[in-house]
C-alpha cells in the first residue's frame, strides 16, 4: 500500500507530462479522495500484493469492453493441481518440529542438510501457491490486460 500511496504522485505527473500522448484512458486531473482511497485499498492490491499504477487502476475500473477471462483465469491455476497435494504431502512427512528434538540433532550432517532443504521446497510449494492465485485474481479481475487493435488481449503486464 506504501508504494500505491508514494507512487500515486509520480504517476500524476508523468501524466501531466504526457497530456498530448494520452491514448490510454489516463486520468487527466487529480481523482476525488473517494477513487484515491479505492485505489489504496482495491481488493486485488491490498490482499494479493502485485503494484499497479493509478493509470493501471482506471483502466480496469473505466474499460470499455469487458474481457471474458474467467477461463483464463482456471486456466491459470492448473498447477494448484499438482501445487496442493505436493504441499500437503510435504507437510504431512516434513514437520518443522523434528528439527527441534534431540533426535534430530543426532542425525548426520547430510541428513539435516537434505531435511533442511525438503523443509526449504515445502516453504516454496506454499509462496508458489499463492503468487499463482493472485495472478489468477488479476486476470479475474482484468488488472494489466491490455487490448490490442486486432481484438486479442495481453496478459503480460501482470
Amino acid at each position: 500500500m506504501v508504494l500505491r500511496v508514494c507512487s500515486y504522485g509520480y504517476d500524476y505527473q508523468l501524466d501531466r507530462v504526457l497530456e498530448g500522448d494520452n491514448k490510454d484512458n489516463k486520468p487527466s486531473e487529480l481523482c476525488s479522495l473517494l477513487d484515491y482511497v479505492g485505489y489504496c485499498f482495491c481488493f486485488v492490491g491490498y490482499w494479493t500484493g502485485p503494484f499497479y499504477t493509478y493509470s493501471t487502476y482506471y483502466k480496469m475500473l473505466h474499460s470499455k469492453t469487458l474481457i471474458r477471462s474467467s477461463k483464463l483465469a482456471l486456466a491459470h491455476m492448473k498447477p494448484m493441481l499438482i501445487l496442493l497435494p505436493l504441499h500437503m504431502l510435504q507437510n504431512t512427512y516434513n514437520n518443522l518440529d523434528y528439527t527441534m528434538e534431540g533426535e534430530f540433532l543426532n542425525q548426520s550432517f547430510l541428513f539435516k542438510f537434505l531435511y533442511l532443504i525438503a523443509a526449504f521446497w515445502t516453504f516454496k510449494v506454499k509462496f508458489f501457491g499463492g503468487w499463482i492465485m493472485a495472478e489468477a485474481v488479476c486476470i479475474a479481475c482484468n488488472l494489466g490486460t491490455v487490448e490490442k487493435e486486432d481484438g486479442s488481449v495481453d496478459y503480460s503486464s501482470i
